[in-house]
């Protein structure tokens, strides 16, 4: 579509076929070996290049939270009615989802020990695994934020506006490698982002708190598949207070 549109810059990486439409044709580099928003802002570079501009870079661990909506400044969680996000789906696929049995350990903590609202956010594909939690834990799910503890399903029932809204508001996120993981790290909130097929050197979330759980001790990770397809799965290994502990590390760099 470039090509034919007359486009005189045409940049990209030299993957899929694209290779010979373009003129600022880039070789593609090996997976993780540099993180994933660095690959997009080389695109930037060679751009500003072709327009005369050599020399003009971003640096992403000085740039700034995302404002959304205008605000001059995020708004800030009430430390007194803690609420926090955990985001259980990942739309590539299974192998980068933490299984329901972690997951509903940590959830149990963070409702009992630590009377905090969670928010379970995700697209309607989500809601299956909000519906299992529940159940699991034997709690009625409630469908909107209110002032009390409890747990939240409101996978399904955002768009992205109310999502930036919930998160600016939130103590802390928790979730598998995902579109919400880089959302709310680069929005300023404490993010733990939790890593199984995929790789934290090319998709770690970016941003001022963020924390990465990595599965460890498998030789076949980061597999980059999207379902398991060994004995043992990897995401398995990462347990409730492993999590716990990386959102008491970010909470305590925050003051909370």
């Amino acid at each position: 579509a470039a090509l034919r549109s007359g486009a005189r810059i045409r940049i990209g990486y030299n993957s899929d076929g694209r290779g010979p439409l373009l003129n600022y044709s880039i070789p593609v580099p090996m997976r993780g070996s540099i993180h994933h928003s660095l690959e997009l802002v080389k695109l930037g570079e060679i751009l500003l290049t072709a327009l005369g501009h050599p020399g003009q870079m971003i640096d992403l661990k000085t740039s700034k939270p995302l404002i959304f909506g205008g605000n001059s400044t995020p708004a800030v969680p009430d430390p007194s009615n803690p609420l926090w996000v955990f985001a259980p789906g990942a739309t590539y696929g299974s192998a980068k989802s933490w299984p329901l049995e972690n997951a509903q350990d940590f959830v149990r903590t963070a409702l009992d020990g630590r009377k905090v609202r969670m928010v379970i956010l995700g697209d309607s594909a989500a809601s299956v695994f909000a519906k299992e939690l529940a159940s699991r834990l034997n709690i009625s799910m409630k469908q909107d934020i209110s002032e009390e503890a409890g747990l939240v399903d409101l996978t399904g029932k955002t768009d992205l506006g109310q999502v930036v809204s919930i998160l600016k508001t939130s103590q802390v996120f928790v979730g598998n490698d995902s579109g919400l993981m880089h959302l709310a790290a680069a929005l300023g909130v404490p993010t733990v982002g939790l890593f199984g097929s995929s790789n934290p050197d090319w998709t770690s979330p970016r941003g001022p708190l963020t924390q990465v759980v990595a599965a460890q001790g498998f030789s076949c990770r980061p597999c980059y598949l999207k379902s398991c397809n060994q004995k043992e799965f990897c995401m398995d290994s990462i347990k409730a207070s492993e999590v716990l502990t990386a959102v008491d590390h970010l909470l305590a760099c925050t003051g909370v």
